[in-house]
């Protein structure tokens, strides 16, 4: 979909998805996550990307295919063990669809941590942070906290 014509409550009614009602989703089945990987190319030998996933059982298909749709972005993915996928990895989409829907409808469980990580992670990347030795340093640290690293 182009960003350019993209209308929150024209996709709303077009899917039959309300914010509050993917926030509380996201808050089941999402994952903020931030990955390290080793790279000849860059200075320090690592990369960061960023990347949002909604998982589920594959017979939400349907319902998963519409992610796309309401965010304007983001790929739907099938796997063997009859997972389906939803993933969104660009920035820009998460500085305009994905953070302004959790901060008008806030996470309510333990994943608003994640959220505020993740988002502070992404804060970093932008202003170049993670090109640094002290950056990636504090990028790994926030990493090791979150999700399962943080209970």
């Amino acid at each position: 979909m182009n960003n350019n014509n993209y209308n929150i409550t024209t996709v709303q009614e077009s899917t039959g998805l309300c914010p509050g009602w993917i926030s509380g989703f996201i808050d089941s089945d999402g994952s903020f996550s931030v990955n390290l990987a080793r790279s000849t190319t860059t200075a320090l030998g690592y990369t960061v990307s960023l990347s949002f996933t909604l998982t589920q059982h594959l017979n939400n298909l349907e319902l998963f295919n519409l992610f796309p749709v309401y965010f304007g972005t983001g790929s739907v993915f099938c796997s063997r063990e009859r997972l389906v996928y939803y993933k969104m990895g660009e920035m820009h989409t998460f500085e305009t669809q994905l953070f302004p829907l959790l901060e008008a409808h806030p996470l309510m469980t333990q994943k608003r941590l994640d959220y505020a990580d993740f988002k502070r992670v992404c804060a970093m990347v932008k202003r170049r942070e993670h090109l640094t030795p002290n950056g990636l340093n504090q990028i790994c640290l926030i990493k090791e906290g979150m999700n399962r690293g943080r209970y």
